[in-house]
C-alpha cells in the first residue's frame, strides 16, 4: 500500500470517529433530557390493548361507494372524492369513461339506514368489550405476586393490591366515560336520522356524513374515538419500537456507524463484483442479528424467505466462481473520490435522524412516529451504498446511450418523436399527481431525471454549444442547445401539472449554473435577476406564491403565519448563545397549553435550518450550513477538475471515458443540487427568500429526499479512482 493511501485511509478513520464523536455527544443529550418526551410513546402502549377491528374493506363509505357509485356521483359531483376512499388502481380507472347502474334512492336510504345500525352497535359492543378486557388484564398483571413474595412484608402486600384497586377504579371509570360519550354521540346525531322518513338528497348527505364518522374520518366524537382506537394496535407496536430504540440509542447509532465502514471497505476490496455482493449480504445478517439482540429487529429466523434468499444467493456465486471463472467480472476497486464523501454522508443524515427523533418526542402529537420512519429508511440509505456505486457504471453507459439519440441534430421527425415522448412523460407524471402521490416523491423523480438528461446533453453537446457561442456563431449554438430547452421545458411542465413549484426553483438555478459557464457569469447573473422579477410580476397572482410572498414581506401581517413563527423561534433561540440543546427545544412553544402552539407541522421537513438554529444555536447552525456547502462544493469541483480530463476529444473516442464523462457531469450537477437546496432552505427560513418548500438534503425529513441525495452522492463519488 502507498503512502498516500495510508495517510489518506488514516484521514477517513479519523473523521468517521469525529463524525461517530459528534453523533453520540448529541444522542447522549437527547436521551438525558427524554423524560417527558418518553411518556407519550408510554401512553401509545398502555393503549395498545384498547383495538377496535374495523377492516379498511368493511368500512361503510368503502361498500357505499362501490355498490351506490351513480347515486353518489348524481348527489356529491366532483365533491365525490371527499367521501369516497379509493385505491390507486380505481383512481386511475377513475379517469377513464365508464358506466355504472343506477340505484334506487329509496331503497338505497334504507340499506344506508339498516347498515349504520348494525355498525354503530357492533363498534359500542367492541368499545364494552375493549374495556372489560383491558381491566381484567391489568388486574390480573398487578394482582399476580412475584416468586419472592413469601418473604416481603405484609404491609408492602396490602399497599400493592390497594394500588391495584385504585388503578382497577380508575380503568373501570375510562371505560364508563368512553362508553357514555359514545351513547351521547349516538342520541344526538344518529338516532334522528335513523328515525326520518325523509328521502331526500340532504337526509342522504347527513346518513353519508353519520357513516363518515363510524368509519373514523371526521372531527366529532365518535370519529376521534374511533379512529383513536383502530390504530390503538399499530400506534402501540410504533411506540414500542421507538421506545427500544431510545434505550439502545449509543450502540445502535455505533452499529449503523460500523456498518457504513464495512460497507466501503468491501468496495474498496480489490474483486470482482460477485464476491462484494456475497460480501454485502454476509454483513446483512451480521447487522439483522445485532440489531435483533439490541431488541430493535424482529427475529432473523422468522424470516425464512429472506434467509433462503440471501443464501441462494451466496450460493451461486459460489458455484459461478469455482465452475466458471473465466466468466467472472474483472476485479476492481471502487474508492471515493474524496475522504470526505462517507464522513460526511454519515455525520449529516446521522444529524438529521437525530433531530427527527427529538422531535417526535418533544413536538406536536401527530408527528410522534416520524423518527421511526426516519430510521428504517436510514438503514436502507445505508444498504444503497454498494448498490449504487456497483450500478453506477451501467447506468452511466446506458444514459449516454439515450443521449447519443435524444441529442442528436433536430429534424422534424425526431422532434416530433421526442415532444410526444416528453408529453408522455407530463402525461404519466399528472396520473401519478392525481392517483395521490406525494409531491414530495414526483418532485425527487424530477430531479433526479433532469440531472440524468442535462448530464448527457452536456457529454454530447456542452462543448459544441460553448466554442459556437464564443465564435459569434450564435444562431448555432441555440440550435445545438435546443434539446436542453426542451428538456427544461417538459420538467417545467411536470412541476405545474404536479403543483410542486420547489423543484422548478432547483431547477432554474442549475440551468443558470449550466448557461453561465457557457456564455458568460454576467449573462448569467441577469438572468438570475430577470428570474426574481418574474417571480414578483407573476407571483402575486398565484395563491401559493402570493400568500409565500406576503408572509414574506410581512410576516406578522400575512395569512399564513408560519413565518411569523420561525422569526419568533429564532429571536427565542438568540438568547443564548448555543441554543435551547438537543431533548430541550421548546418546538411547541415556551408556555404549557394543551394543544401545541409552537412551530408549524412541516419542521421536519422545511425548516429544518430553524431547528438546527433551536438545538445549537445560529453560530453553530451557519457553521453546519457552511460544513455542508463545503461539502456539496467539493463535489461540483471534483466533478468538474474530472470532466476536463475526460471530455478531451482524443479521450471522447473511447467508450469508458465517454463514461466516466458522464459521471464526472452527474457528480458536478449532484454537487450544485446539493448546494442550491440546502442555501435556499436556509434564505427561505432567515427570511432572506421567500419561503419555498424545499426540503435540506440528509438533514431533513423524507424517505425519498434521503434516498435520492444518498443515490447521487454515492453513485457519482465512488469509483476507481484513488482519494
Amino acid at each position: 500500500m502507498s503512502q498516500r493511501r495510508v495517510v489518506t485511509t488514516i484521514l477517513e478513520w479519523g473523521l468517521m470517529l469525529m463524525a461517530l464523536a459528534i453523533s453520540a455527544w448529541v444522542a447522549q443529550s437527547l436521551t438525558a433530557n427524554s423524560s417527558s418526551g418518553l411518556s407519550r410513546w408510554q401512553a401509545d402502549v398502555a393503549n395498545g390493548s384498547l383495538q377496535l377491528n374495523l377492516p379498511v374493506k368493511d368500512r361503510l363509505l368503502a361498500q357505499w361507494c362501490q355498490r351506490d357509485a351513480s347515486l353518489l356521483a348524481s348527489w356529491l359531483g366532483d365533491e365525490k372524492t371527499l367521501y369516497c376512499p379509493t385505491s390507486k388502481w380505481s383512481q386511475i380507472k377513475g379517469l377513464l369513461p365508464s358506466q355504472t347502474p343506477t340505484t334506487d334512492p329509496e331503497s338505497a336510504l334504507r340499506r344506508w339506514k339498516s347498515e349504520l345500525v348494525d355498525r354503530e352497535r357492533a363498534i359500542r359492543k367492541q368499545l364494552a368489550s375493549v374495556g372489560s378486557t383491558d381491566l381484567s388484564t391489568t388486574v390480573l398483571s398487578e394482582l399476580a405476586l412475584p416468586p419472592d413474595a413469601a418473604s416481603e412484608d405484609m404491609n408492602d402486600q396490602l399497599s400493592l393490591e390497594r394500588q391495584a384497586a385504585d388503578d382497577w377504579l380508575k380503568q373501570l371509570e375510562l371505560a364508563r366515560e368512553r362508553v357514555t360519550a359514545w351513547d351521547k354521540w349516538q342520541v344526538q346525531n344518529l338516532a334522528p336520522l335513523l328515525k326520518s322518513n325523509d328521502t331526500s338528497k340532504e337526509s342522504g348527505l347527513l346518513l353519508l356524513k353519520a357513516a363518515r364518522s363510524l368509519d373514523g374520518q371526521g372531527n366529532d366524537t365518535a370519529a376521534q374515538m374511533v379512529r383513536r382506537f383502530t390504530s390503538a394496535g399499530l400506534n402501540a407496536s410504533r411506540a414500542s419500537q421507538l421506545l427500544s430504540l431510545s434505550e439502545q440509542l449509543p450502540a445502535l447509532l455505533a452499529l449503523h456507524w460500523a456498518l457504513s465502514l464495512a460497507l466501503m471497505l468491501v468496495l474498496r476490496w480489490h474483486a470482482p463484483a460477485t464476491h462484494k455482493v456475497s460480501a454485502g449480504i454476509l454483513l446483512l445478517f451480521m447487522t439483522w442479528w445485532a440489531l435483533y439482540f439490541l431488541d430493535s429487529a424482529p427475529n432473523p429466523l422468522h424470516a425464512q424467505a429472506w434467509l433462503i434468499g440471501g443464501c441462494s444467493v451466496i450460493a451461486l456465486n459460489w458455484v459461478w466462481r469455482t465452475f466458471h471463472p473465466q466468466s467472472q467480472p474483472a476485479a476492481q476497486s471502487l474508492r471515493p473520490i474524496s475522504v470526505w464523501v462517507l464522513p460526511a454522508w454519515w455525520l449529516f443524515s446521522a444529524l438529521g435522524f437525530l433531530l427527527v427523533l427529538d422531535q417526535s418526542m418533544n413536538f406536536h402529537p401527530r408527528n410522534r412516529f416520524l423518527a421511526l420512519e426516519q430510521w428504517q429508511a436510514w438503514w436502507i440509505s445505508a444498504l444503497l451504498m454498494p448498490v449504487c456505486a456497483l450500478s453506477a457504471q451501467t447506468l452511466a453507459r446506458l444514459m449516454l446511450w439515450l443521449g447519443a439519440w435524444g441529442f442528436q441534430p433536430m429534424g422534424l421527425v425526431r422532434a416530433a418523436i421526442r415532444l410526444g415522448l416528453g408529453l408522455l412523460l407530463v402525461g404519466a407524471m399528472w396520473v401519478l399527481h392525481r392517483v395521490g402521490i406525494h409531491q414530495h416523491i414526483t418532485g425527487e423523480f424530477l430531479k433526479l431525471g433532469f440531472c440524468l438528461a442535462l448530464s448527457a446533453w452536456c457529454v454530447w453537446r456542452f462543448a459544441a454549444v460553448s466554442e459556437l457561442w464564443h465564435a459569434h456563431r450564435r444562431t448555432q449554438a441555440l440550435t445545438q442547445a435546443l434539446p436542453s430547452l426542451l428538456v427544461f421545458v417538459i420538467a417545467a411542465a411536470i412541476s405545474t401539472v404536479t403543483q410542486d413549484k420547489g423543484p422548478l426553483l432547483v431547477i432554474c438555478m442549475m440551468m443558470v449554473v449550466l448557461y453561465s459557464s457557457m456564455v458568460g457569469w454576467t449573462t448569467g447573473i441577469g438572468l438570475i435577476v430577470f428570474g426574481f422579477l418574474l417571480i414578483f410580476l407573476i407571483g402575486v397572482d398565484l395563491d401559493v406564491v402570493g400568500s409565500r410572498l406576503q408572509a414574506w414581506k410581512d410576516p406578522f401581517t400575512a395569512d399564513h403565519d408560519d413565518m411569523a413563527k420561525l422569526k419568533w423561534f429564532q429571536a427565542s433561540a438568540a438568547e443564548t448563545l448555543w441554543g435551547f440543546g438537543p431533548g430541550r427545544t421548546p418546538w411547541c412553544g415556551t408556555i404549557s397549553l394543551d394543544q401545541c402552539r409552537g412551530l408549524p407541522l412541516q419542521l421536519q421537513s422545511d425548516y429544518t435550518f430553524t431547528a438546527l438554529v433551536g438545538w445549537v444555536g445560529i453560530a453553530l447552525a451557519l457553521g453546519l450550513l457552511l460544513l455542508f456547502s463545503l461539502f456539496g462544493f467539493h463535489l461540483l469541483a471534483q466533478g468538474a477538475r474530472m470532466s476536463q480530463q475526460h471530455m478531451k476529444p482524443l479521450a471522447m473516442l473511447d467508450p469508458r471515458h465517454r463514461a466516466l464523462a458522464m459521471r464526472s457531469h452527474l457528480l458536478f450537477f449532484s454537487g450544485v443540487m446539493l448546494l442550491l437546496q440546502a442555501w435556499i432552505t436556509a434564505a427561505g427560513n432567515t427570511g432572506l427568500l421567500p419561503l419555498t418548500g424545499l426540503t435540506w438534503p440528509l438533514l431533513s425529513y423524507g424517505k425519498a429526499s434521503l434516498w435520492l441525495s444518498t443515490w447521487l452522492i454515492f453513485s457519482w463519488g465512488i469509483g476507481e479512482h484513488d482519494a
